[in-house]
């Protein structure tokens, strides 16, 4: 085995401290990024949200709405048979 010198020995707990700082430095620049990422999706899903109510309050004046509400919720409509999927009829 090797010995150390001293200031070796002296400067391992500093290098170590530089290491961590380091380490946490880069940390926190991913976490400032991914935080970002993370609100530009919350404003696109907003944003999208908002297009597609807007979109149902325009459809809703032409029918679209009762007829798509007629699908879903009427006789032998897609909520039937998907009841019945679930339930293995």
């Amino acid at each position: 085995m090797s010995k150390q010198s001293d200031e070796e020995l002296q400067n391992e707990p500093l290098n170590e401290e530089d290491n961590l700082d380091e380490s946490i430095e880069q940390w926190a620049s991913m976490n400032e990024k991914l935080g970002k990422v993370v609100k530009g999706l919350k404003a696109a899903c907003f944003a999208t949200s908002a297009i597609f109510t807007v979109k149902n309050l325009f459809s809703g004046f032409k029918g679209e709405a009762m007829a798509r509400n007629a699908v879903m919720t009427g006789s032998n409509g897609w909520n039937d048979k998907c009841e019945d999927l679930v339930e293995g009829k």
